[in-house]
């Protein structure tokens, strides 16, 4: 009996930091950095592919980390106008808030944080480095890093990063259909 009451109490503890996972099944973010960049490879990639996403193009199921908003937050908004088939969530993440926008119209899907931006470009840039899937493009400005990736078939993405350009900048991420992507 006794075996039985450590087990349940074990699933717990484990099943405590599900309710801050992004996407359930995934790790619970450390940081703004890992946040942003789960936000990147999975939210914003499979939303802008035009895949089912919880919070984005579908409603939440209850069990992601993050928190639907009905607008775009007062620090977004000389940055993000509002647009009726937008979704907005804020990622429940250490530090900075994190933002993911994403329009259904254009299959734009834009990550914001104020964090530092240092971590959050060497957590991508190491992300996307896997051989197979994002080859580097040429950036022009104000994108600082870009890459695209053909998934299959059609399905063609871009991912561009904007580092800030001055203090109270935010990092700016977007996974868009890559131009000219059927």
């Amino acid at each position: 009996m006794r075996s039985a009451s450590l087990a349940v109490a074990a699933l717990a503890l484990l099943a405590g930091p599900a309710a801050a996972q992004i996407v359930p099944g995934t790790r619970p973010p450390e940081s703004a950095a890992d946040a942003i960049d789960d936000a990147h490879s999975v939210l914003c990639t499979l939303a802008a592919a035009g895949r089912p996403m919880p919070g984005l193009n579908m409603p939440l199921l209850g069990e992601e980390g993050m928190t639907q908003l009905d607008k775009v937050p007062d620090a977004l908004a000389p940055l993000v106008a509002s647009a009726p088939q937008q979704r907005i969530v804020q990622l429940q993440a250490p530090g900075e808030p994190v933002w993911v926008v994403h329009d259904a119209r254009t299959g734009h899907c834009s990550i914001y944080s104020f964090t530092d931006a240092a971590p959050v470009e060497a957590k991508l840039l190491a992300s996307l480095a896997h051989p197979g899937a994002w080859k580097r493009k040429k950036a022009a400005a104000p994108v600082d890093h870009a890459f695209e990736w053909k998934i299959g078939g059609a399905v063609r993405l871009r991912t561009e990063i904007s580092l800030p350009d001055a203090a109270g900048d935010p990092i700016v991420v977007v996974v868009k259909p890559a131009a000219g992507a059927a």
